[in-house]
């Protein structure tokens, strides 16, 4: 178990070399629904950016005690989220680090958008 991070993107980031030590190649991910898109999105960038060999991330999320406006509130604030962690995560601090890996962030975004889709479907 990983206690040094302090946010999400942190804990792939740290957990990263343990996979790698211990060749694993499938992590399953348990969070809530409404943060299921984000952690899975972010998973994904941290481990192909740094793994060299993809991982699978299995998804599983659980229900929450967030409803109605309150659920409304909480997605709005993981949208945001998203793309600020996804910079993060692509290692996208500075505009010259966007023109180098542009390719790669567009493809994550895509990533994104497709697994928002897929959460509208499964309402």
């Amino acid at each position: 178990m990983e206690m040094k991070a302090r946010d999400t993107v942190g804990n792939y980031v740290e957990i990263l070399p343990m996979l790698r030590e211990r060749n694993i190649k499938k992590v399953v991910l348990v969070t809530v629904l409404y943060h299921l898109q984000r952690s899975s999105v972010l998973a994904e960038a941290v481990f192909d950016e740094g793994a060299g060999d993809e991982i699978e991330v299995i998804r599983i999320g659980g229900e929450s005690d967030f409803v109605g406006e309150k659920l409304t509130q909480r997605l709005k604030v993981e949208r945001a989220a998203s793309y600020r962690d996804l910079a993060r995560a692509l290692r996208l601090y500075e505009q010259r680090d966007f023109k180098r890996r542009c390719s790669r962030f567009t493809t994550a975004v895509k990533k994104i958008i497709h697994l928002r889709s897929f959460a509208q479907l499964n309402k």
